[in-house]
C-alpha cells in the first residue's frame, strides 16, 4: 500500500515542477511576442554600438548596489536578533543571486539563504523568510518613489492634466500606505522601515545609475528621463511572479511602454537585454561564494 505521508510531498514537488514549467512557457511566450514584433536588426545595431568601458562601469555600479543590498539583508536579520558578518552577508546574497539565475523561480535565492541560516545557525526559518520579504518590500517602495520622482520631469508625461498634483499626492501617500502594510503584514516596526529605506534608496540609485551608463554605452542622448522611468516601471512589473527572474516582463514593458511614451522600442529593449546580461555576469560571482559557503559548512 502507498504510504499516505508520501503523497503530499510528491504532490508538492509535482506542483513546483508544473509551476516552473508554466513560468518557463510564459517567459518564452513573452520573449517570442516581443522579438517577433520588434526590429531585430535594429536591436543588434544598438547592441553592437555598446562601448565596453561604459558596460564595465555599469557592471561595477550594479555590483556596488548588490553589496549594499546584502548589507540591507544583514540589517533586517539583525533587527530580528540574528547578527551576521558583512562577509557572510555578501557571500549569502551572491549565492542567492546565483540560485535566482539558475532556478526558475524568484524565491529560489531567498529559499537558499533561509535554508543556510536555519541549518547552520538554528534560527527560525519563518522569521528569516519574513525579513527577506521585508527587504523586497523596501526595495519595491523605493523603486516606486524613484519612478514618481522621475515622473515630475518626464517630457512624455508633460501633457497629463494636474500631473504635479497627482504625483505629489501619490508620493505623499505611498509612505504611510507602505508603513501600514509592512507593520500589519510583516510585523516590521516603523524605526526598522526607516533604517532599511536608506539602504534601499542606495540600492535602487545604483540600479538606476547602471541603466543610465548602459544608455551612454550605446551613444544615446535625449529622452533619458523617459527611458529611465520606463526602466523603473519594467523593474516594478518584473516583480510579478509569472516569469523566470522577470525576463520577458521587462522586455514586454519596454516594447509597449515605448509606444505609449513615444520612444524607440528597440532602444528600450536593447537596454533591457544589456541590463539582464550585466546582472547575469554579476550573479555568476555567486559560484565562488557558494563554493566558499559549502567549504565552510563542511568544516
Amino acid at each position: 500500500m502507498t504510504d499516505i505521508s508520501d503523497i503530499k510531498p510528491k504532490k508538492k514537488r509535482a506542483n513546483k515542477i508544473l509551476l516552473s514549467l508554466l513560468k518557463l512557457l510564459l517567459t518564452a511566450g513573452m520573449l517570442w511576442l516581443v522579438f517577433t514584433q520588434a526590429d531585430l536588426q535594429k536591436i543588434k545595431s544598438y547592441a553592437a554600438k555598446a562601448e565596453f568601458l561604459w558596460l564595465a562601469i555599469a557592471f561595477v555600479v550594479l555590483n556596488i548596489g548588490q553589496i549594499i543590498s546584502s548589507f540591507r539583508m544583514r540589517y533586517y536579520l539583525a533587527s530580528a536578533g540574528l547578527k551576521i558578518s558583512r562577509k557572510l552577508a555578501i557571500s549569502l546574497y551572491y549565492a542567492g543571486m546565483l540560485f535566482n539565475l539558475i532556478l526558475p523561480g524568484g524565491v529560489s535565492g531567498d529559499g537558499y539563504i533561509t535554508w543556510f541560516i536555519h541549518k547552520k545557525m538554528g534560527f527560525y526559518w519563518k522569521t528569516i523568510l519574513l525579513r527577506l520579504i521585508s527587504g523586497r518590500g523596501s526595495g519595491l517602495l523605493l523603486l516606486t518613489v524613484f519612478a514618481l520622482l522621475l515622473g515630475f520631469f518626464s517630457p512624455s508625461l508633460a501633457e497629463i492634466p494636474y500631473r504635479w498634483l497627482l504625483l505629489s499626492f501619490a508620493l505623499a501617500g505611498i509612505f504611510p500606505a507602505y508603513s501600514f502594510l509592512a507593520s500589519f503584514l510583516l510585523k516590521e516596526p516603523v524605526k526598522i522601515q526607516i533604517g532599511a529605506a536608506k539602504y534601499s534608496a542606495l540600492v535602487q540609485g545604483m540600479s538606476l545609475l547602471a541603466a543610465f551608463f548602459l544608455l551612454i554605452s550605446i551613444g544615446h542622448s535625449g529622452m533619458e528621463i523617459d527611458y529611465l522611468l520606463l526602466f523603473l516601471l519594467s523593474n516594478i512589473i518584473s516583480i510579478l511572479p509569472i516569469s523566470v527572474g522577470g525576463v520577458g516582463l521587462r522586455e514586454l514593458t519596454f516594447f509597449y511602454g515605448s509606444a505609449l511614451f513615444g520612444l524607440d522600442a528597440e532602444l528600450g529593449i536593447t537596454i533591457s537585454v544589456l541590463y539582464f546580461l550585466v546582472n547575469t555576469f554579476a550573479s555568476l560571482f555567486g559560484v565562488m561564494f557558494f563554493y566558499r559557503l559549502k567549504m565552510e559548512g563542511s568544516k
